[in-house]
């Protein structure tokens, strides 16, 4: 079922990249097929923004909250029939990751 990745990543790299969510910029967009226990598909959307500003260890929150609802509304309209989980990191610091943005909460102004 990789195809599936083949056949969207191009769709999906050309709708996110550049979006712009407060001060925070897509600046690259990886996708990979990866696999859950039951061995069904899901496609992995990596974005890769600007560094946080400066003096921030991480993003605004509502700005990975808006980034994340653009790549699940890109997914929709292309209609990826498979089940997409998104990542945020930059590519300058290996230390930024959604775990400091509170990727479990999915709500604006909710608690990091």
């Amino acid at each position: 079922m990789v195809g599936i990745t083949e056949r969207f990543s191009g769709q999906l790299r050309s709708r996110l990249l550049n979006e712009r969510a407060g001060t925070t910029t897509v600046n690259a967009v990886e996708v990979e097929p990866r696999f859950d226990a039951a061995g069904d598909e899901y496609i992995l959307v990596t974005l890769i923004v600007s560094e946080p500003p400066p003096g921030e260890a991480t993003w605004p929150l509502d700005d990975a909250f808006h980034l994340r609802e653009r790549a699940r509304q890109a997914a929709a309209e292309i209609d990826v029939p498979t089940e997409v989980e998104i990542t945020i990191t930059s590519a300058g610091d290996s230390d930024t990751s959604d775990e400091l943005v509170g990727e479990e909460d999915e709500s604006p102004g909710a608690p990091g």
